[in-house]
C-alpha cells in the first residue's frame, strides 16, 4: 500500500441507502433482521431521499450516493434517479441485495453481489460505477480482489480501529445466545489506516480505500446518525477536523425519515437514535453539519476525489 494525502482537505458526503433492510429491532425474546419490503424501499425514495435531494440542491453540494441494486430497480424509482444524476450526484454499489452476511457468502455469491450491482445501476443511471460500500460495511481480501478485476476505483468499507470488529463479533455471540440465531456478521478488513490508501493490484490496477473516520484513542466510529444533535456533532468532529485529510460523512436514508407521521415511521435500533428529534430539527442539524464541511473543506464526490488521486504521481 502506498499511502497518498490531497494537497487539501476535503470532505464526502455520503448516503447509504438501505431502505431499512437488515437493520434490526429488539423484541422480547431477541432481536430480529428486517427483510426486503417494498413499502420501504418506495418510502426512501419517494419520501426519504427527495427530502436529501432537496437539502443538497439547496447548498449546492453534491453528493455519492450508495445504492442497493435490486432496490433502485423497484418499479417507480426511475424518475427520482433521473434527478439524481441530472444534479451531478454520483451512483455508487452498495451491494446487489444487501446481505449482511456478505463476508460469509460463498465466492460465487459475492461475486454475484458485486458484478451484478454494477452492471445493474450503470444501466439505470447511465454513469459508470466506480465505487462499492459493503452492507453492514463487509469488506475483506475476497471482495477487495472482486472489485479491483471488474473495474471499481474505490471501496469505502473499512471503519479503522478495533472498537468495531469487537462490537460485531460480540454482538453476533449475543444474538446467537439468546435468539439462536446470528444477526450481526463480523468482517475481516485489512488492516488500513485513518487516511486514504491505494492498494495497488495485478497488472497496474489499483483499488483506493476510503475508510469512514474513527475518533482517536477509542476509535468510535464517525457516522452521522450517532449525531443525536448538532453539540454531538461538533464534539466528535473537533477530535478529529485536524488529523483528518479526508472527511466521510456519511449518512443513512432513514435519517430523513418523518418519524412523528405513522406511515413513515419504520421501528429499528437505528431509527431510534434519531426518533428523539422531529424531521425540521434534523434537516436543520444537517444543514448546519453541511455548511460547516463546505466551509471548512472541498466537497466532492467520491468519485472525483478518487480519481485525483489515481491521477498524481506517488509522493504527490
Amino acid at each position: 500500500m502506498s499511502k497518498q494525502q490531497p494537497p487539501s482537505k476535503h470532505a464526502l458526503i455520503t448516503i447509504d441507502v438501505d431502505c431499512m433492510h437488515g437493520h434490526t429491532e429488539k423484541l422480547q425474546e431477541g432481536r430480529r433482521q428486517r427483510g426486503r419490503e417494498d413499502r420501504c424501499i418506495d418510502l426512501s425514495y419517494r419520501k426519504w431521499l427527495p427530502r436529501y435531494l432537496d437539502l443538497l440542491a439547496e447548498l449546492g453540494l453534491r453528493s455519492t450516493f450508495f445504492l442497493v441494486a435490486d432496490f433502485a430497480r423497484h418499479p417507480g424509482n426511475r424518475p427520482f434517479l433521473q434527478r439524481l444524476v441530472a444534479a451531478g450526484h454520483e451512483v455508487a454499489s452498495h451491494s446487489l441485495n444487501h446481505r449482511i452476511e456478505l463476508c460469509w457468502l460463498s465466492p460465487a455469491e459475492k461475486a454475484r453481489e458485486v458484478i451484478e450491482s454494477k452492471k445493474i445501476l450503470e444501466d439505470l443511471s447511465g454513469q459508470e460505477v466506480v465505487g462499492f460500500r459493503g452492507p453492514g460495511y463487509a469488506f475483506d481480501a475476497d471482495i477487495a480482489r472482486l472489485l479491483v478485476e471488474n473495474g471499481y476505483l474505490y471501496d469505502s468499507s473499512v471503519v479503522p480501529g478495533y472498537l468495531f470488529p469487537l462490537y460485531k463479533k460480540v454482538r453476533r455471540w449475543y444474538d446467537r445466545l439468546v435468539s439462536g440465531r446470528a444477526i450481526v456478521h463480523p468482517n475481516a478488513p485489512p488492516r488500513v489506516a485513518r487516511a486514504p490508501y491505494i492498494i495497488l493490484a495485478e497488472n497496474g490496477r489499483r483499488l483506493v480505500e476510503l475508510p469512514l473516520n474513527v475518533l482517536p484513542l477509542v476509535p468510535y466510529p464517525f457516522i452521522s446518525h450517532v449525531f443525536t444533535s448538532e453539540k454531538k456533532f461538533r464534539l466528535m468532529y473537533g477530535l478529529i477536523r485536524r488529523r483528518t485529510p479526508l472527511l466521510v460523512h456519511a449518512l443513512h436514508d432513514f435519517e430523513f425519515m418523518d418519524c412523528g407521521h405513522p406511515e413513515e415511521y419504520v421501528p429499528s435500533q437505528a431509527v431510534a437514535k434519531v426518533a428523539c428529534q422531529d424531521l425540521l430539527t434534523r434537516l436543520a442539524m444537517q444543514r448546519s453539519i453541511f455548511k460547516t464541511l463546505a466551509r471548512e473543506r472541498q466537497v466532492v464526490t467520491a468519485k472525483e476525489y478518487v480519481l485525483d488521486i489515481i491521477e498524481k504521481p506517488t509522493g504527490q
